[in-house]
């Protein structure tokens, strides 16, 4: 009985099964309860993820201090992160990095970015919109489609008020939460009593210089890397099957080319005559 292919699917799956064991994180543990934050169903693959920031500088109704403020908020979702995986950890999270370079200064550094983002003076009186995410999702591994484009507005809908340093950090954070895969929160406070960055509105008045700072919460990283955890998982599945596929094949290959050649019986001609050779032809059926 030939007990190699079957040896080595053992094997494979095995090794599978490790690698399902080692990639889910002990923060699965830890899930939050109460709000709920779903995703919009993207995830990026690649940990290193570079940013590129478009001022408008030729415009007189940007501030300078709008480029610091986008980069700001990028450092609080990446402390956010290390302060979660120092508690919880996450192997893909822990890995994760942002790289962040400005339009015609470094934006060489970056390459080909993951994510853009530019300003506009305001959405319009027909929008109550302060910060738009595009993005792209393909429909095979449920990935993004880089580049992801942020949009952020100066001024309120009304084009009346223009937001503060604060409010671009808050409205930034919450767009990249989109960026890195989150969609809105279900409820607009958190366990804590303070608000939920990703809340469908934004819980401040526009332009209040004692506006506070909105950081990631707990939930949300928890929600990113569910999520992140779900796209492994079938990854994983779609791994597991195509391993034991092949290992089948292998099988099916190694006993037919084992198997003992057939030989066809030769048939002899009585020709009338002198004698003449006969042909023997032998068929092997691999």
């Amino acid at each position: 009985m030939e007990t190699g292919p079957t040896l080595r699917t053992l094997v494979l799956l095995g090794i599978l099964l490790v690698m399902a064991i080692w990639f889910n994180p002990a923060s699965n543990v830890y899930a939050a309860t109460g709000a709920e934050i779903p995703t919009e169903g993207g995830t990026w693959t690649n940990p290193n993820i570079a940013i590129v920031i478009t001022p408008a500088s030729n415009m007189p109704w940007f501030k300078a201090s709008y480029t610091y403020d986008v980069n700001y908020a990028i450092a609080r979702w990446a402390k956010s992160i290390i302060a979660y995986t120092d508690s919880y950890g996450s192997y893909y999270l822990r890995k994760l990095s942002f790289v962040t370079c400005v339009s015609g200064v470094n934006d060489t550094l970056c390459g080909t970015p993951n994510i853009r983002v530019q300003f506009i003076q305001s959405f319009g009186s027909q929008s109550a919109g302060l910060g738009l995410t595009s993005v792209r999702i393909q429909q095979n591994s449920g990935t993004f489609v880089a580049p992801t484009t942020t949009t952020l507005a100066a001024y309120d809908p009304t084009n009346t008020t223009q937001l503060t340093d604060t409010d671009l950090i808050n409205i930034a954070s919450h767009e990249f939460g989109h960026a890195l895969g989150l969609n809105h929160a279900t409820v607009s406070v958190t366990d804590d009593g303070t608000f939920e960055l990703m809340f469908l509105s934004y819980g401040q008045a526009v332009g209040n210089p004692r506006n506070s700072l909105e950081a990631p919460s707990t939930q949300q990283i928890q929600t990113l890397q569910n999520s992140i955890n779900q796209l492994r998982l079938e990854i994983l599945i779609v791994a597991a099957v195509a391993g034991l596929l092949l290992a089948v094949a292998l099988a099916l290959g190694i006993l037919l080319a084992r198997k003992k050649p057939v030989q066809a019986q030769p048939v002899s001609w009585q020709i009338v005559g002198p004698p003449a050779p006969t042909e023997q032809s032998v068929f092997c059926k691999v």
